[in-house]
């Protein structure tokens, strides 16, 4: 989604994310919300959340600054079809759903 313009609020690049994993495998992400959530969500795991069961296990999950842990958060995986892209929350919560 808006693969070109990275200033772009819609800005995505999913389909490279293997380009960003490190040495081990492991790729670091960040979750930022636009309002109202002044501290980003920063945690590493080995799963690619685009792929795999839908809600299937996030593997190799490693908080590094988690403000938020509520709602079973625990990673990204993917979604469930035609309600959410990818989900936070382990065990059927949508609480940290992202995208469509």
């Amino acid at each position: 989604l808006n693969p070109g313009n990275t200033s772009n609020d819609n800005f995505a690049i999913l389909h490279e994310l293997d380009k960003y994993k490190d040495g081990n495998g492991v790729w670091t992400f960040k979750l930022q919300w636009p309002r109202n959530c002044p501290t980003a969500q920063i945690w590493k795991q080995t799963s690619n959340p685009t792929m795999g069961e839908v809600n299937g296990a996030v593997t190799g999950y490693q908080g590094v600054d988690i403000p938020y842990p509520d709602a079973q958060w625990g990673g990204l995986a993917r979604g469930r079809s035609g309600e959410m892209l990818l989900d936070g929350s382990v065990g059927g919560y949508v609480y940290f759903a992202i995208g469509t």
